[in-house]
């Protein structure tokens, strides 16, 4: 073989390592960019599950309190009613004795 023939063969030898190494490089790189992406977004969705979490927990905290208002105002209803029928019986009484003199 001449100089000549072996040159195209070098050449063609070089280039296909070239592309090689290039082409390993590069998929090394979108992997590696491919990586930060997924450690981005997993964070960003941690955050905002955490947000969530605190958001549900404050919501929990809420109706805990307003259960417990709704609890007391029952109870304060309960003894308001029995007032009023205290107070209904003692006008009836007073009613009674009112129409009792009128008559006298």
């Amino acid at each position: 073989m001449t100089f000549e023939q072996i040159v195209p063969w070098i050449i063609s030898c070089i280039s296909v390592g070239v592309a090689m190494y290039f082409g390993a490089n590069t998929k090394h790189r979108a992997e590696r960019n491919d990586l930060e992406q997924d450690a981005t977004t997993v964070a960003t969705i941690m955050v905002k599950l955490e947000s969530i979490s605190s958001d549900l927990r404050d919501i929990k905290s809420d109706n805990k309190r307003a259960q417990a208002e709704l609890t007391e105002f029952r109870e304060r209803l309960a003894m308001n009613e029995a007032s009023i029928k205290s107070l209904h019986k003692r006008l009836d009484n007073v009613e009674n004795h009112f129409s009792i003199t009128m008559k006298e």
